[in-house]
């Protein structure tokens, strides 16, 4: 315990100015009892330096004493917080968790006995407890926490506490997708809008709809909405809201814009990692379009190397009985169309109709619903290994004006047995999971046959006076079948699949299969077939591959070892008709588009094989030889599509052709509703911007970046007004400014 004795009155300390505490007496026993009473008494006091006597009233005597004072021994104490209790508010997302360690300390020296708090988890180690707190979502806001500790004579609720408070915060959730776009729905039928949410806490929010109209529903992220329900043209907006666990949203909104129609879509399927030696079925899906549909002649052109064609399978629409019931399905296919050797090496026309007109019954439906499949094609891909890791693609063809046509009656006719026919508009080629190239033929000059679109220079779309004429009503998307890679199946030599190539239990397996078959290949018989192909020849379960395998086990032959795709890097530079290349190739083959001049650059020790395939120019450099060619390669005119190129020794280049001057493209489509596309090429790594005017100079839209190579911009001027636009596009100090037009 503490006893303090004041003095007052003391030279220099007038009894105004209080009480001076001289001394504090501190002793410890543990003879008494808790509570009993006992003296402490001061008999006298002095100091032992008597230079200080000054300090002492009176100085060192009489001292009067002795002085007596009443004592206790006190009851057990509890323990007091040292350090570590908050003193401002803790903060923490609601998905986190905080640990705060606060340390006591007991009069007595007990140790902690028990700890608790009225939220979240204590520990307890030495004189220190750790306070733990993991909230979820439903504890999201304000929270007064209070940490009790107590030594081993007391119990919790009689102890000292640490006050403070936690506030559990919540960030609200994020929402993407088709937010602020403008997407048609045709009259009769209906438009699909996709939507994602994310939230940081680690929550799966929820989404709902605010729809005015009443014609929209919700379902796994996708809005669709009935344009039959709304029936009439207009804009309607739906609200979409992502909402958390804890009520906070993020919102956004769509626009849905009614139409009479919209134009058809036919997409041919685009099929991955096909197996070779398989029969795949490619899809030819209506995915767009809002018109009645009574006919439809489709050719479609493919590479006959690679895949055979076996036959076409009708969809739903030509089930007996059914939900459409329609009546006429036929294909041919052969090496030639109406375009003798112009075709391409596989050419097919399929052909389907609704009604024939041969007797009483009609076909039921005739309204068909995007996402239908309206035919499949049945193709036997090529077991030769040369295609592995090869994209095929399945295009539409035209040989004349009334390929690739359906035979429609628009919702904005007056007449209800008015027939037109739909021709194409664009025409667009696979190029990656969701991207699409627009090859049409803007001008109509390429002429027949072609895989382009429909030719205005043939007379396709002239109409005569009084007559409808052809509709541009159509867009078309090719496909293909992407043949899986071997690296993705199998590694050369590794029979059994157990993952240690060419030994003996491969050659006992494959061993099996000359006697048994392809039962031999119990674990993943693609994967087992590919792997067969022991010595590089390209043919797979041959003899001569188990005579390899043998000499490899027995040492006297080295496996061949997998050539690493795309392990080097080259860079091709074109521009002012001249393409360079910084790496040493062993060949290369370069594609243009339509009929280019192609010579070799001066100078250069290759061999060079020109030709024509599918309206392409196919540019061959190679040499039988031992040359290389490195620096400039070749000289064209043409508008360079793609190169493949390898080193010397067969192993792929990863290809990145880079121009040797700023250029600008025209923009497509053009005419545009409501989003265009704009392209632009960069020798080198640089700012730029890409400005878009209307006819009184007026900045409509500044659209700003950083690149080298090809840069492409897509405007949507879904919220301007028709007319004549002008963009420019400035990069190093140059700029081009060029026209285009919306029209809505």
């Amino acid at each position: 315990t503490t006893t303090c004795i004041p003095i007052t009155g003391c030279p220099g300390w007038t009894d105004d100015q209080g009480e001076l505490l001289i001394y504090t007496l501190h002793f410890v026993t543990t003879q008494y009892d808790i509570l009993e009473e006992h003296e402490i008494c001061i008999d006298s006091i002095a100091h032992s330096n008597p230079s200080y006597d000054w300090l002492w009233s009176p100085a060192s005597g009489p001292f009067g004493g002795p002085y007596c004072f009443p004592v206790t021994r006190p009851d057990n104490q509890v323990p007091v917080v040292v350090s570590g209790c908050p003193t401002v508010d803790v903060e923490l997302q609601w998905n986190e968790q905080v640990s705060i360690p606060i340390v006591w300390d007991d009069p007595e020296g007990d140790d902690l006995g028990e700890a608790d708090a009225n939220i979240g988890d204590v520990t307890v180690s030495g004189m220190t407890t750790t306070w733990s707190f993991n909230p979820d979502c439903s504890m999201v806001g304000s929270h007064s926490i209070s940490v009790e500790a107590v030594d081993v004579p007391h119990s919790l609720g009689e102890g000292n506490t640490c006050d403070f408070t936690v506030s559990v915060l919540n960030t609200p959730p994020t929402i993407a997708g088709d937010c602020g776009e403008e997407i048609p729905c045709g009259i009769a039928g209906t438009a699909t809008a996709t939507f994602t949410a994310a939230d940081v806490n680690g929550d799966v929010p929820t989404l709902s709809i605010v729809d005015p109209s009443g014609c929209a529903t919700i379902a796994g992220g996708v809005v669709t909405f009935d344009g039959a329900c709304y029936g009439v043209a207009g804009d309607p907006m739906v609200t979409v809201i992502a909402t958390d666990c804890a009520g906070a949203t993020a919102q956004c909104t769509v626009t849905f814009k009614v139409v009479d129609e919209l134009p058809y879509e036919i997409m041919i399927t685009k099929e991955e990692d096909v197996y070779q030696g398989h029969h795949r079925l490619v899809d030819i899906v209506k995915t767009g379009g809002t018109n009645d549909m009574y006919a439809f002649d489709f050719v479609i052109g493919y590479d006959a190397s690679a895949l055979s064609f076996y036959g076409a399978v009708p969809g739903v629409l030509f089930d007996m009985p059914g939900a459409y019931e329609w009546e006429y399905f036929t294909y041919r296919f052969g090496p030639d169309g109406n375009c003798g050797n112009a075709c391409p090496s596989g050419f097919l026309e399929v052909v389907g109709m609704a009604e024939q007109n041969d007797g009483p019954h009609h076909p039921l439906e005739v309204n068909v619903p995007d996402g239908t499949v309206l035919f499949s094609l049945d193709f036997l891909v090529s077991n030769d290994r040369l295609y592995e890791c090869q994209y095929v693609p399945i295009k539409f063809f035209w040989t004349k004006c009334s390929d690739n046509t359906i035979a429609y009656h628009s919702s904005t006719a007056t007449d209800p047995l008015e027939i037109l026919l739909a021709v194409s508009d664009n025409v667009f080629f696979y190029v990656s999971t969701g991207v699409y190239l627009d090859v049409t033929d803007l001008n109509y000059e390429w002429g027949f046959p072609t895989y382009y679109g429909v030719q205005e220079g043939e007379g396709c779309l002239d109409g005569e006076p009084g007559k409808p004429g052809p509709q541009q009503f159509i867009d078309f998307y090719g496909g293909g079948i992407d043949i899986i890679c071997s690296e993705d199946i199998d590694a050369r030599g590794d029979i059994n699949l157990n993952g240690i190539d060419n030994e003996i239990a491969d050659a006992v397996v494959f061993t099996n299969y000359f006697i048994y078959g392809l039962t031999a290949f119990t674990i993943n018989e693609e994967g087992q077939m590919a792997a067969t192909d022991v010595n590089n020849d390209g043919v797979i379960l041959s003899v001569a591959d188990l005579v390899y395998l043998i000499r490899i086990i027995v040492g006297d032959a080295l496996p061949y070892p997998k050539l690493t795709p795309y392990a080097t890097e080259a860079t091709f530079a074109y521009g002012n008709g001249m393409i360079s290349t910084d790496v040493e190739i062993g060949a290369a083959l370069f594609t243009f588009e339509g009929n280019a001049d192609v010579a070799l650059a001066p100078g250069v020790a290759m061999d060079l094989k020109v030709g024509m395939v599918d309206g392409m120019t196919k540019a061959l450099v190679y040499n039988i030889g031992n040359e290389v060619v490195s620096g400039n390669v070749l000289v064209s005119d043409g508008k360079l599509v793609s190169i493949d190129a390898v080193d010397y020794n067969g192993s792929a280049y990863k290809v990145d052709v880079l121009p040797t001057e700023f250029t600008v493209n025209q923009n497509y489509p053009n005419p545009f509703n409501p989003a265009t596309t704009m392209e632009f090429s960069l020798p080198s790594q640089s700012d730029w911007t890409v400005t878009i005017f209307n006819v009184a100079g007026q900045t409509v839209e500044t659209i700003n970046g950083n690149g080298v190579g090809l840069q492409t911009v897509t405007w949507d001027a879904g919220n301007n007004a028709s007319g004549i636009y002008f963009y420019k596009v400035e990069a190093d100090n140059q700029s081009v400014t060029r026209k285009m037009i919306l029209l809505k």
